[in-house]
C-alpha cells in the first residue's frame, strides 16, 4: 500500500491506497493558515505536527502494509531554510501571497525577467519564487548559505532529512531551465544569488530518502518520494499523462493539462505554461479559466441565495442549449490566449424574458466556450478528455463541454485524483508496481447537432466577443 499526502490550498489529505481494494484510509484537515504582519502564511515549525495529525489515525492493520510514501501539493509555495542548522528562516509564503508583488511589478519589464519564458516555459508572473525570494531579501533575509524549498520538498525535508528539489515543483520557481532539466546558474549570477540556494533535482515518483526514525507513527526506512505539482498528480491519475487525453480539474479556477513531445521558445509566446512531464511525452502544457467554479458560485449567490445547488442545477437544465445568451468567465481575469489579469467578465444578450435558469446554464455555455478556446491554442489532436473536482456534479455543465468541444467528457468516480496520482507515481517509481489508472464513472457524448449550433457561436460570436473585451481592459479592469 502507499500512503499519499497532497497539501492544497484549501485541504492537507491524507489517503492510504491498496493496489487490490482501492482506498484504504482517507484524512483531512483545513490547511493551516497563520497570519504573519496580516499576510496568511504556514507555520514550518508546525508542519511535522501537522503532517502527523493527518496520518495518526489511520488503522493499525492498513499501516502495517504501508510500502512508501508519496508527496504532492501546491507549486510556487516555499520558505528560506539555513543550510547547515535546518531551521527555518521565513514562514512558508503561499503561491497567492502578494508581499513578492511590488518586486515584480519594478522587475517584470527588464530583459532578465521579461525573457524567461522561453527557458522556463512560463508567462511571467508575480507568483513565481523567484520574486518570493528578491522580496525577502529586501526584507533583509541572508541568502548566503540558505536553501530555498517549495512547501512539498520542506515537508520530504522533515520526514528524511534530506533536501531536494522536484522538477515540476521547481519550474514554478522561474529559475529552472525546462528543456535542460537542471537550474539556470546564470541567471542566479545575475541576480545576484548564491548558486546553491536551490538543492539538487530528483527524479519525481522516485525515492528522494528514507523516513527517519520517529518522524510518523511508521516504520522507519520507508521510501519518501516527491510527486510533484498537484494538478500534474492528478492528470497522472487518469492516465492522461500517458494517453495524451486532456485533462481539466475543475475547481474554482478550471486547469487545462495537455502533453507534448517538445518546447520551443517561441512557444512562450502562447501564454500559455508549459513544464516537464514525469511520465509519457517530455512537456506538460498547461492553460487555465481563472474563474470556472467562481462563476458557478458566484451566479448561485446571485440567483439562488439561500438555495442547494441542486435547484440551480434543475433550473439549468430546462434551459434551451444553446442559451442565446453570452458570458465571459473573467471574472478574476483572462488566460491564455487572451492573457490579462485586469479582464472583466460579461454576459449579454438578455432580454425581460431571460429566466435565471437560461443565465445559469449561459454560464456553464461561458466556461465551455472558453475551454474550447484554449484548447485551441494549446494545438494537437484530441480524442477526449477527463475531468475531476466539484464541477464535474453539475451534469449540464458537463454535457454542454462535449457538446461546445465535440469531444467526450470522462468523469471518473474518485475525487481525490492528486492523492491517487502521487500514489501511482511513488508504486511506479519506488516500487516497479502498478497502481491501475481511474476508470468507470459517467462518460458524457457530444451531440452532433448542438455541437454544430455551438460551433457557430463560437466562431461568430464568442471569439470577437471574448477578443475584444480581453483586449480592451486595463490592468485595472
Amino acid at each position: 500500500m502507499i500512503l499519499a499526502v497532497d497539501l492544497g490550498t484549501t485541504h492537507w489529505k491524507a489517503a492510504v491506497f491498496d493496489p487490490d481494494t482501492g482506498l484504504r484510509h482517507l484524512a483531512r484537515i483545513p490547511t493551516p493558515t497563520v497570519e504573519e504582519n496580516g499576510w496568511p502564511c504556514y507555520d514550518p515549525r508546525r508542519l511535522l505536527e501537522r503532517l502527523r495529525e493527518l496520518t495518526d489515525g489511520i488503522p493499525s492493520q492498513v499501516r502495517g502494509g504501508i510500502r512508501a510514501v508519496a508527496l504532492s501539493g501546491m507549486a510556487e509555495a516555499g520558505l528560506l531554510v539555513d543550510a547547515k542548522s535546518a531551521e527555518p528562516l521565513t514562514m512558508v509564503w503561499p503561491w497567492f501571497d502578494r508581499r513578492a508583488l511590488p518586486v515584480y511589478e519594478r522587475l517584470r519589464a527588464q530583459a532578465l525577467f521579461a525573457d524567461r519564458g522561453g527557458v522556463t516555459g512560463l508567462p511571467n508572473a508575480f507568483k513565481y519564487g523567484i520574486y518570493k525570494l528578491l522580496a525577502m531579501r529586501e526584507a533583509g533575509c541572508a541568502l548566503e548559505g540558505a536553501r530555498w524549498l517549495g512547501l512539498v520538498e520542506y515537508a520530504a525535508f522533515l520526514l528524511t532529512g534530506r533536501m531536494a528539489a522536484e522538477p515540476t515543483l521547481a519550474a514554478r520557481t522561474y529559475a529552472l531551465d525546462i528543456n535542460r532539466r537542471a537550474w539556470d546558474l546564470a541567471f542566479l549570477d545575475a541576480l545576484g544569488l548564491p548558486q546553491t540556494l536551490f538543492p539538487a533535482l530528483s527524479e519525481t515518483g522516485a525515492p528522494m530518502g528514507s523516513l527517519k526514525e520517529g518522524a510518523l507513527n511508521l516504520a522507519p526506512g520507508l521510501p519518501v518520494c516527491l510527486c510533484g505539482h498537484d494538478h500534474v498528480c492528478a492528470a497522472h491519475a487518469a492516465a492522461t499523462l500517458e494517453t495524451g487525453d486532456v485533462f481539466l480539474s475543475m475547481g474554482t479556477a478550471q486547469v487545462i493539462l495537455v502533453t507534448r513531445d517538445r518546447f520551443l521558445p517561441q512557444d512562450a509566446a502562447s501564454g500559455l505554461s508549459f513544464g516537464p512531464s514525469p511520465v509519457g511525452k517530455p512537456y506538460t502544457c498547461l492553460g487555465s479559466i481563472q474563474s470556472a467554479g467562481g462563476s458557478v458560485n458566484y451566479f448561485k449567490e446571485l440567483l439562488y441565495p439561500g438555495q442547494p445547488f441542486e435547484t440551480m442545477m434543475e433550473d439549468a437544465a430546462r434551459a434551451p442549449a444553446p442559451t442565446g445568451l453570452m458570458y465571459l468567465p473573467y471574472l478574476a481575469g483572462s488566460g491564455a490566449p487572451h492573457l490579462n489579469a485586469g479582464a472583466r467578465g460579461g454576459l449579454m444578450g438578455l432580454s425581460p424574458q431571460t429566466r435565471r435558469g437560461e443565465i445559469a446554464a449561459a454560464v456553464y455555455e461561458g466556461i465551455a466556450l472558453e475551454t474550447r478556446l484554449v484548447l485551441e491554442r494549446m494545438g494537437g489532436e484530441a480524442t477526449g478528455f477527463c475531468a475531476m473536482g466539484g464541477l464535474t456534479r453539475h451534469p449540464r455543465l458537463m454535457q454542454i463541454l462535449a457538446d461546445v468541444t465535440g469531444l467526450a467528457a470522462r468523469t471518473p468516480d474518485m475525487d481525490e485524483g492528486t492523492l491517487y496520482g502521487a500514489a501511482r507515481l511513488a508504486a511506479q517509481k519506488a516500487l516497479g508496481e502498478t497502481l491501475l489508472p481511474l476508470a468507470g464513472g459517467r462518460v458524457f457524448r457530444p451531440d452532433e447537432e448542438r455541437h454544430r449550433a455551438y460551433t457557430n457561436l463560437y466562431q461568430e460570436r464568442y471569439l470577437p466577443f471574448s477578443a475584444f473585451v480581453a483586449g480592451t481592459c486595463d490592468a485595472k479592469g
